[in-house]
């Protein structure tokens, strides 16, 4: 076996500035510390090389300018072992008479020393870590009461709200009572005609509680219904998206969106084909003329321009029965 021998000599043209970064990249260390290769000393870079890889080694360190030896590894000792005596290195336990530097593997005893002690320090707060494993069911019981108290004021809340929105639903269905608009569900209304009240305008909504839309579409109709007696407000109200599409398809109503509205004039007719009376532009309509409710003009235009929607309508569908025969 052999190992690598460097005494900080260099190849010709080349200087310790060049050398010095490559080497220590090669041997995968600090500049700062590879310093000390170039002290005039002996240093054994590699051991246990066989004869091929000593030589690939030197021929690396010669591209970058460093001249090493190859040198035939000393047989084990076999005699009694070297008496301790010297500085011993606190890294790898050679000893030497004297220097701070190591001679075997080139640590600086000081700098090597302060780097433990920093360890030392650094690793200090897991110990204090450790110590506190006692108090940790403590910790846990109070954290348990903490959570409990979290629990019980979320159910305290929880239920002030439930009961604060059934108030505010209260409140909301007196007004519509009070207002003259009347609700049903699903099951008391055999059809949408039957809800139709002779002599006035009838807006028949079917309405889903959770909508906003529909939300607002009772408000509007609250807000109108005292205000205009020749209409009347009908509600047909569901509680889910499922509710709502099995009253779609009971009355026969194939578009899928909230508010659904079938307006029946005076004589209880259709104002349109309840297949497509899906109706957004009357609300449009309603919004225009909760502005001045007061006014009984504008609720006599209101209903004049229901009756214009109606005529155009019919008369859009007498053109496109024309155009069929056609």
């Amino acid at each position: 076996m052999y190992q690598l021998v460097f005494s900080g000599q260099l190849a010709d043209n080349w200087q310790q500035a060049e050398v010095l970064p490559e080497l220590a990249r090669l041997l995968k260390q600090p500049p700062e510390k590879a310093q000390v290769l170039f002290s005039g000393r002996r240093f054994v870079l590699a051991k246990n090389l066989s004869s091929n890889k000593a030589r690939d080694l030197r021929l690396n360190l010669r591209k970058i300018g460093a001249l090493a030896d190859i040198e035939s590894m000393p047989p084990p000792a076999t005699s009694q072992p070297e008496p301790a005596t010297g500085k011993p290195c606190p890294k790898c336990g050679h000893r030497q008479s004297s220097g701070d530097t190591c001679n075997a593997c080139g640590v600086i005893f000081h700098k090597f020393l302060q780097a433990q002690q920093a360890q030392a320090v650094a690793a200090s707060p897991q110990i204090y870590h450790n110590s506190q494993a006692t108090v940790a069911p403590a910790n846990k019981r109070s954290n348990s009461g903490y959570l409990l108290i979290g629990l019980i004021l979320c159910l305290v809340v929880g239920v002030s709200l439930m009961i604060w929105q059934k108030r505010q639903d209260d409140d909301f269905r007196t007004r519509l009572m009070q207002a003259g608009v009347s609700e049903f569900h699903v099951d008391e209304v055999a059809q949408l005609r039957d809800l139709s009240v002779p002599g006035r305008t009838t807006i028949v909504a079917l309405l889903d509680s959770r909508c906003g839309s529909c939300k607002h579409f009772q408000q509007l109709s609250a807000t109108l219904s005292p205000h205009a007696p020749q209409l009347a407000f009908r509600h047909i109200v569901v509680h889910d998206h499922a509710a709502y599409a099995q009253a779609l398809s009971k009355y026969k109503l194939p578009i899928n969106n909230t508010p659904y509205l079938v307006i029946y004039d005076p004589d209880q007719q259709p104002m349109s084909p309840e297949q497509a009376s899906h109706s957004r532009e009357y609300w449009v309509v309603f919004a225009e003329v909760i502005k001045e409710v007061e006014r009984d003009e504008r609720l006599r235009a209101f209903e004049e321009e229901l009756k214009e929607q109606r005529q155009r309508k019919e008369s859009s569908a007498a053109g496109n029965s024309s155009a069929a025969k056609g």
